[in-house]
This record gives C-alpha cells, structure tokens and sequence, in this order.
C-alpha cells in the first residue's frame, strides 16, 4: 500500500481476481486506488484457475503425509517433483513442513482454515450483490471421487476433519454418481458429495467485470508493456 492511513491513496499490485477485489475492498472504504498490472485485468493466473469457492478445504496436509514423499518424488505421475540441488535452500522450508503435519497441528491449522474460509460464499454473493446478469457464480453441489480403496481409506481423515469444522461431506453409492455424472469413467471406487459449495463458471469473465466496476467507480488501472 502507498499509504497506511485509513483515508488516504492505495496502490495494489496485480490485477489478478485477487488484487482486483482486494482494489473494490479499499475503494469501498472511501480510498482512491490504483490497481497495477503489466496485463489486462484477470489474463494471467485467474485465467486459468479451476473456479471453486473452496469453502470445505479446511485441511491442507494430512498427518503423515511426510512419509508419502519419497515414493511421490519417483512417481512420474506425481503432482510432487523436486530438483534436488534445490534441496539446501527448500530444507528449512521442509523442516516447517513436517512440524505442521502432526495431528494437533493439522487440526489447529484447520480450524483457522474454517473461520477464513466459512464465511466466502456469503461474501462472493455480497460482492457480485444483483450485477452477476451472466450467472458467473453458481451454487451446488461438489462431487469427489476416489479412484481405489486405498485412496478412500487415505481420505478418511480429512472427510472427518471437515465434518468437524460443518463441512456437509456425505458418501454416495458410484451407481449415484453415474447418474449424476452420466460420462464418468468406470474407474472409480468411491464418491462423496460436498453439499452447498459454489464455482464460478468462467474466471476470466468474473475479473474482468469486477474490474470494469471498479474503473466505473473512479479507480485507475495502470498497465505497461513488458
């Protein structure tokens, strides 16, 4: 921010839908903003991003999880790859990484997870308010699948740690799923379905009109060539 005062000028970086709500945030308050950003509002990351109000993702890792990363670093499939002459500078990093993978530790994280993340659906429906003509934000229902009964078994924990922080997370027989998904491969061995979540349908379009709010509320988007 340019300015710590509660009244005065502010500067944000990034016109990502980050930086754009935090701009209508400020502006709301009475604030004169500027919103930088070498590329039009929303066409990097938010561009791209899956879209889902993730109220029900309280838990970040799950207690043990440490003990997967090896058999995770040589599977080629892995979301988790890691350059090892990298590994000095990432090892304080780790360090702090498995301390927060015990189970008081996870469960502490999760609940401030909860107080965070709980209140974003009503806030995502107070900021689009009756301007959301396109329907961008839709409400429902949000299926997970479980591809083994490993997985399943592994899963276990966060479904709880959810249902404890009022997550409405309950098992569907795969028949159920199949008709709620007609094209789903026949590969999965158990579903669950997250009730009363929310997704935006196109990113993009979302920043972009909450940038075009906030230009016609007097704020400045700067941008410059790279």
């Amino acid at each position: 921010m340019a300015d710590n005062s509660d009244s005065g000028p502010a500067v944000v970086i990034g016109a990502g839908i980050v930086g754009v709500t935090t701009a209508l945030a400020l502006q709301r308050e009475g604030r004169l903003v500027t919103l930088f950003d070498p590329v039009p509002p929303g066409e990097s990351c938010s561009s791209g991003n899956a879209g889902i109000i993730a109220s029900y993702a309280v838990p970040v890792q799950s207690p043990g999880i440490v003990w997967r990363v090896p058999g995770m670093l040589i599977d080629p499939s892995s979301p988790l790859a890691l350059r090892w002459r990298y590994l000095p500078a990432l090892a304080p990093w780790l360090i702090r990484f498995v301390l927060a993978s015990g189970k008081r530790r996870v469960e502490d994280i999760s609940k401030s997870l909860s107080a965070l993340c709980a209140p974003s659906l009503a806030d995502w429906d107070a900021v689009l308010g009756d301007s959301d003509e396109a329907g961008l934000l839709r409400h429902g229902d949000i299926l997970t699948l479980f591809a083994t009964e490993r997985d399943w078994r592994d899963a276990q924990y966060g479904l709880a740690l959810r249902r404890r922080r009022g997550v409405r997370v309950e098992e569907i027989e795969i028949a159920e799923a199949r008709r709620l998904e007609p094209a789903l491969a026949p590969v999965f061995a158990r579903a669950v379905i997250t009730r009363g979540q929310a997704w935006v349908t196109d990113p993009l379009a979302l920043t972009q009109l909450l940038a075009a709010r906030f230009e016609s509320r007097g704020g400045v988007i700067i941008g410059e060539s790279r």
